[in-house]
């Protein structure tokens, strides 16, 4: 009787485990600390400031729907090179954490280009309670923040450009 007893528990216990997973993975919970989108920035260019970066290019973003290419209504292109902007926008207090679950908004989406002086460059989406993040000059890895300030100055200073 105490064989059958043990044996269930651990079907439970196992059963359990699984749970436990594909809710983490269904919901891409992530158990890493909360920071600025700077220090991020930072940590995934491996220099110490900003004077590694020769520009921000700043466009809204194309999406696919139904297998087409839908361009944007306004195209234009805005190039940010002054130290001082590019210090006061990157450094703005947003609050990032790497997962979350979000519902990406591609039509009310822009894509930020950060230039380095070494010919690399990254990319990234960013919504209103999301950002994006891809190092396109090396891989296409792609790593999902969820925008923990509220309000996204980033978001809302891009909102202000375009207006």
């Amino acid at each position: 009787m105490k064989i059958f007893e043990r044996g269930k528990r651990t079907k439970i216990i196992i059963f359990s485990i699984i749970i436990i997973l594909i809710i983490i993975v269904y919901y891409n919970i992530s158990f890493s600390l909360p920071k600025d989108f700077s220090e991020f920035i930072i940590e995934r260019t491996g220099t110490e400031s900003y004077e590694e970066i020769k520009q921000i290019t700043i466009q809204k973003t194309e999406w696919i729907e139904n297998g087409q290419i839908v361009n944007v209504e306004d195209d234009r292109e805005f190039i940010i090179d002054d130290e001082d902007d590019i210090y006061s926008l990157l450094n703005s207090n947003v609050r990032v954490y790497e997962g979350g679950r979000f519902s990406r908004d591609e039509e009310n989406e822009y894509e930020m280009y950060l230039y380095f002086k070494s010919g690399n460059f990254h990319r990234y989406h960013i919504g209103e309670d999301y950002i994006i993040a891809r190092q396109t000059s090396d891989t296409e890895e792609h790593v999902f923040l969820t925008v923990l300030s509220d309000p996204n100055d980033i978001y809302h200073y891009l909102i202000d450009l375009y207006n």
